[in-house]
């Protein structure tokens, strides 16, 4: 089911379109000629009139020479009417947004009692009711150099890297949730070990960071690029569900553009 909190994020953006076009028509309506603009059809040509307001019904012949005037007097048609659909468009919005203050069919479980609720199963969980068992599947990690798990974070997890700590730093700062090296399943051959699956709560979607910590060693480079391949493969590719985080010897963990690509993607303010 298509989240309710995506609805309510276009919504909003159709609105802010909306109330520009408003503000700007108007601004423009305060430039344009009095009367209106009549046309007719003569010997299959046709031809511009100017009506003044309280004149005649025929109007003021437009000559070609001052086709400007017709044009401009279409163009207040135009945006007269185009504020009016507007106005109206934002009054339904507006109305459509208040539906869902509270009554979205994902807030149905917080007005019953727990044990109640405890009983059911539900259309749609909630965003908090989601992420809570999300983060709580279970899942085995890959027995490899479990040695170099030596880095805790806030919560207790063990990591391979200081750098691994800082960008479960900034998520946590985020609120964006995440597991950490949860095998994926790419193809009937290949499984590979993400170091971050997150989920993007506005598609229930799980999106994949990496972090490519030695890119000064062209083994490890080799050995990455051929796991990029793989996602790839698998349909999943960078800067859509592929996140990538990058360091060198020469080129240190920035925790800023981190913090950056993940605010831009997730829509996360700073």
């Amino acid at each position: 089911m298509t989240s309710y909190k995506q609805i309510l994020k276009l919504l909003n953006a159709r609105k802010v379109e909306l109330d520009m076009i408003i503000e700007t028509k108007k601004v423009e309506l305060k430039n344009a000629p009095e009367g209106e603009l009549r046309t007719a059809k003569c010997r299959n040509k046709i031809q511009y009139f100017k009506r003044h307001k309280g004149g005649d019904s025929n109007g003021e012949y437009i000559k070609y020479s001052e086709i400007d005037l017709a044009r401009r007097l279409a163009q207040k048609e135009y945006d007269n009417h185009a504020i009016q659909a507007a106005e109206k468009e934002v009054k339904l919005l507006d109305s459509m947004k208040r539906l869902y203050d509270g009554r979205a069919i994902e807030h149905i479980g917080l007005k019953m009692v727990k044990a109640k609720m405890a009983l059911v199963t539900p259309v749609e969980k909630s965003d908090e009711e989601y992420v809570a068992e999300w983060l709580a599947q279970e899942y085995e990690l890959f027995d490899y150099y479990s040695e170099a798990l030596t880095y805790e974070n806030s919560k207790g997890i063990k990591m391979r890297s200081k750098s691994e700590v800082l960008i479960s730093n900034i998520l946590d700062e985020l609120g964006i949730p995440y597991l950490y090296e949860k095998p994926l399943k790419l193809s009937k051959y290949k499984t590979v070990s993400p170091d971050f699956t997150l989920l993007d709560m506005r598609t229930r979607q799980e999106v994949y960071l990496e972090h490519l910590g030695m890119l000064d060693n062209m083994d490890y480079v080799e050995k990455n690029m051929n796991k990029i391949r793989a996602y790839e493969e698998a349909g999943i590719y960078i800067g859509s569900r592929l996140l990538i985080s990058h360091e060198a010897r020469n080129a240190q963990f920035n925790a800023k553009s981190v913090k950056g690509m993940l605010s831009e993607y997730f829509n996360k303010r700073i």
